[in-house]
């Protein structure tokens, strides 16, 4: 009756999942909390069913996004990074500059088949890479 896996495929869900126990430990930490702010929406496209974290400093400053997805031809974990000034609910394929995913085979990074742990370092290096290169404002 209820579809729990917002119909994500298997592997990105359990990418989500396993993100979920842990801590953005590599975020710039100050008055009792992580300095970062990250969102996690759908994305959709077709066959390829996953979600996007949008990663930022504080809420309001643009985004890193990244969509983690089962690639529809060889079933390997990929990723897409780009930049984005639109706040949406769900993403698709043509949120994505052109530039950044020009066809099904241009991905940021992949990781063979279920790789969760490969995944979820990249993820902690954006998260650093954000949480250096960002002003918070005052």
């Amino acid at each position: 009756m209820i579809d729990t896996t917002m119909n994500m495929n298997a592997q990105a869900y359990a990418l989500m999942h396993f993100l979920s126990t842990q801590e953005p430990h590599t975020a710039r930490y100050q008055d009792g909390k992580y300095q970062i702010d990250i969102r996690c929406v759908p994305y959709m496209n077709c066959r390829e069913r996953g979600f996007v974290l949008e990663i930022r400093q504080q809420f309001g400053s643009e985004p890193v996004c990244l969509a983690f997805f089962e690639h529809r031809n060889s079933d390997a974990l990929c990723c897409i990074r780009w930049q984005s000034a639109q706040y949406e609910h769900c993403y698709t394929a043509s949120d994505i500059p052109d530039s950044v995913y020009p066809d099904k085979w241009s991905v940021t990074k992949s990781w063979d088949y279920m790789d969760l742990v490969g995944a979820s370092k990249y993820v902690l290096d954006v998260i650093q890479e954000v949480s250096a290169t960002e002003e918070v404002a005052t």
